[in-house]
């Protein structure tokens, strides 16, 4: 077992709990690729593991409630108190099979019984390309065809297309909270905005997120009332086809024009099947997330070192997908809207009993857990698009083919 508290967790602009989790606990490995923020979901392994395939995804369990890890990139990092790893079969055996590529339980801060708080973090940063492939310029691009004797077009510019493509982002996030209460009854609640850009032009992503704590002791502080609310939007704008922008950047002839001249786009008619560079940016790959999260726990201290615990949770999760590749970069055009939803409900009770003799400790569990979970899906595509003015938004002026 691994636990990681807040002086182990990464600071700085940190915009996601898996980033504040990254590189801090033996045993969880955390890969992220820049240009798409949301494949680091994919790539959380504990145990070592890291097929980006198959059923490799830790369970994840936010205050005691079963989750995943597109709720827990969600959450903001302030908003965490700790996270413990559990790895070994022995720790992770009450979970089942759920458990079997690791636990990963995430206590998030509560309110501390307090006088009335209020605090406020925000970060503001900058991306930025380290390093970029050295190419050609217009000038030894000429040069180097006519010294090994080759034909070769001069459209008269000097385009680096690599740099033309990107940017220096901007990201800012702000986090405020509010807490309070007394020694029987605590709150907390927070606001948290993430928005970033990323080095490529035209891509943007943003997350809000709301969450609401209350505790209540009663009956002599033998019984332990929590309830918990979390919603988040998180939308991220992907690259449609990162090889295809990449590879039509380093293959494009820098005497060719970056923008459009004419009607159309120059293009380099030696490189096979490659689109011009700009029109590229105008292709889509949006998603939004919607996460909803709300739990009720019962805690009741019995005679007899025994310990009955309640606790019902209901989730709800969306994920809305629009993909969209203009006409000017593929055959008659292609739009894509889709839907994915999921609800679960899930309830347990366990009676604990811990007993110790000495430098012996001796526990026992018995729990009982019900769980339902439903999903949905839909999600329709279609090319021939009479024009590229509605993008994904209007499927109705295109036709439904599969070719």
């Amino acid at each position: 077992m691994a636990k990681v508290g807040e002086k182990q967790m990464n600071k700085g602009l940190v915009n996601s709990a898996i980033n504040a989790l990254s590189g801090q606990a033996v045993g969880v490995n955390v890969v992220t690729n820049g240009q798409d923020r949301m494949a680091m979901l994919t790539s959380v392994r504990v145990r070592g593991t890291t097929s980006l395939t198959g059923g490799n995804d830790p369970l994840v369990l936010i205050d005691g409630v079963s989750s995943d890890l597109a709720t827990l990139s969600t959450i903001y990092p302030a908003d965490i108190e700790s996270f413990t790893i559990l790895k070994n079969a022995s720790e992770t055996s009450k979970y089942g099979s759920r458990g079997a590529s690791g636990v990963i339980e995430v206590k998030t801060r509560r309110g501390n019984g307090s006088k009335f708080q209020i605090y406020y973090d925000g970060a503001v940063g900058f991306d930025k390309v380290y390093e970029r492939l050295r190419m050609l310029n217009a000038a030894e691009y000429i040069s180097a065809a006519k010294a090994l004797g080759l034909d070769y077009v001069d459209k008269g510019y000097d385009t680096d297309f690599q740099k033309e493509i990107v940017r220096i982002g901007f990201v800012n996030s702000h986090h405020v909270a509010f807490s309070g209460g007394s020694d029987k009854s605590n709150y907390r609640a927070s606001l948290g905005y993430v928005r970033g850009q990323t080095v490529i032009k035209t891509k943007d992503y943003n997350n809000f997120m709301a969450k609401l704590d209350i505790s209540q002791l009663a009956f002599d502080e033998k019984l332990k009332i929590d309830f918990g609310v979390f919603g988040s939007s998180q939308q991220d704008e992907k690259i449609f086809d990162l090889q295809a922008l990449s590879y039509s950047t380093a293959a494009m002839n820098p005497t060719l024009s970056f923008h459009k001249v004419g009607n159309g786009w120059q293009r380099n008619n030696n490189a096979s099947q490659i689109a011009p560079t700009e029109p590229l940016l105008f292709e889509r790959n949006d998603e939004k997330n919607l996460t909803f999260n709300s739990h009720l726990q019962l805690s009741l201290q019995l005679p007899h070192n025994l310990q009955l615990s309640a606790l019902g949770s209901y989730s709800y999760t969306s994920t809305e997908n629009g993909k969209f590749a203009p006409t000017w970069v593929w055959a008659q055009g292609l739009a894509y809207r889709g839907e994915r939803k999921a609800e679960e409900i899930l309830g347990n009770i366990s009676l604990d009993w811990k007993h110790r003799w000495g430098a012996n400790n001796l526990s026992a569990t018995i729990l009982a857990e019900y769980q339902k979970k439903k999903m949905a899906a839909f999600w329709t595509q279609v090319k021939g698009l009479a024009n590229n003015y509605f993008g994904y938004n209007n499927l109705g002026v295109a036709s439904d083919r599969p070719y």
